[in-house]
């Protein structure tokens, strides 16, 4: 083999070698994911009197300051008022904590899809919690309706595994989430 030959395989190695080593490097990371079905608006107003049993008035209380005073660019009100979104405190036979349901959708806004959503707290699961508990289950639906999804890593709100007794106001990952879903 001549010597040209022999360095030109060892260019084509090392450029080879550069592009898996780049291919598994991690690029920069969010700690937050973004779906298409949050409320089309960044006033989100829903019904959280009239469903809403006695022992999750405080923690839904909070949960909506929580993240009224986050700084992010949308607002959360709850009340009593017939607004299309509600938030339900129930007893259900499945396992989840909480859950957040499109009820309307339209196409207008690419990324914020919902017209209308639910909020189910699963009074089953939640009752013999904490008040601190129960916040976060709350707060974590509600930035559902800002355009977060559901995470499996990080200390974030939106992360599924996280200790609900502990987090249970959005961090600084759901702040910048909700920050660039209205961003995009």
């Amino acid at each position: 083999m001549s010597a040209k030959r022999t360095r030109l395989q060892r260019i084509e190695v090392a450029v080879a070698a550069g592009v898996l080593v780049a291919g598994i490097v991690p690029e920069t990371a969010f700690g937050y994911g973004l779906w298409n079905y949050g409320y089309r608006s960044r006033s989100v107003c829903c019904n959280t009197v009239t469903n809403v049993s006695s022992g999750y008035v405080t923690p839904v209380s909070r949960a909506i300051t929580a993240w009224n005073r986050a700084g992010t660019p949308c607002t959360f009100t709850g009340g009593s008022a017939p607004y299309a979104n509600i938030l339900y405190t129930r007893s259900y036979a499945d396992a989840w904590r909480g859950l957040y349901g499109v009820k309307t959708m339209s196409n207008s806004d690419p990324y914020h899809r919902c017209t209308s959503f639910f909020i189910l707290i699963n009074r089953r699961i939640c009752d013999a919690q904490s008040t601190n508990y129960k916040q976060s289950v709350v707060a974590h639906e509600i930035g559902h309706s800002y355009g977060l999804a559901d995470i499996t890593v990080g200390s974030a709100l939106m992360n599924t595994n996280r200790n609900r007794n502990f987090i249970y106001t959005p961090q600084l990952d759901d702040k910048n989430g909700v920050a660039a879903s209205w961003a995009r």
